[in-house]
């Protein structure tokens, strides 16, 4: 599954490049992810090893602060893909 990520402040000012430390997603069970590469355009990728059909629980973090805490089928729901 790839995941692209463009995370922006409450200004909607763009958290930059350069910052792939402070974008961090986990998976449940520790399975695999790999990434993030940072885009060079705000935007940070992340590739997650997940069997087809599987929905595990996933969270995002930027900058320390939680961003999302589900499963990939909610957060594909909440992205609109």
């Amino acid at each position: 599954v790839e995941l692209t990520l463009r995370p922006r402040d409450g200004h909607g000012n763009l958290l930059g490049t350069g910052l792939s430390g402070q974008v961090k997603v986990a998976l449940a069970g520790g399975r695999g992810i790999e990434g993030p590469a940072d885009l060079g355009d705000g935007r940070y990728r992340f590739l997650l090893s997940v069997p087809k059909g599987d929905d595990p629980a996933v969270a995002i973090e930027i900058a320390g602060r939680p961003l999302f805490k589900g499963t990939l089928k909610e957060l594909r729901a909440q992205s609109g893909g």
